[in-house]
């Protein structure tokens, strides 16, 4: 009769273990892991990168990499969904760049344009319009001049 209750209560504390392990907010199961996209307003996304990740803000991103150098766009920012990223660990990861890890991509890994050049011949246009003067002011924009 003893030993079937120290065995019922063994199994109550497992049990009540692994819930507390798989229902918490503070495990795997409930955080995004690399590369996958959080969010504090939509339910269907994790709230909160897991532990040792950085919350990058890839929704409305208001900066472009050129080489290893990060430029500011003037883009209103504001999208409430997030990206996961592993930055500080040395390896400048796929979604990773001078932007937004640059102690990982010093050396204009992932870099959306390679060179200023190919910035001004693809897309000078697109960030830089001669109707925004507010943009003309804009280091990036004084690139391709």
């Amino acid at each position: 009769m003893k030993r079937g209750l120290v065995t019922g209560i063994v199994v109550i504390v497992v049990i009540a273990v692994l819930a507390v392990y798989f229902y918490s907010g503070n495990n795997s199961a409930n955080c995004g892991k690399i590369g996958e996209q959080v969010s504090s307003i939509y339910e269907e996304y994790p709230e909160k990168c897991c532990e040792g990740l950085t919350s990058w803000a890839s929704g409305m991103d208001t900066s472009v990499s050129i080489g290893s150098k990060c430029y500011e766009t003037s883009l209103l920012a504001g999208s409430p969904v997030d990206t996961c990223i592993n930055c500080g660990n040395g390896v400048c990861e796929e979604t990773e760049n001078a932007c937004n890890c640059v102690q990982d991509c010093k050396n204009g890994e992932n870099s959306k344009y390679d060179t200023i050049q190919t910035f001004c011949e693809e897309d000078y246009n697109n960030f830089c319009r001669a109707d925004n003067p507010q943009t003309q002011d804009l280091p990036l924009c004084q690139l391709c001049e």
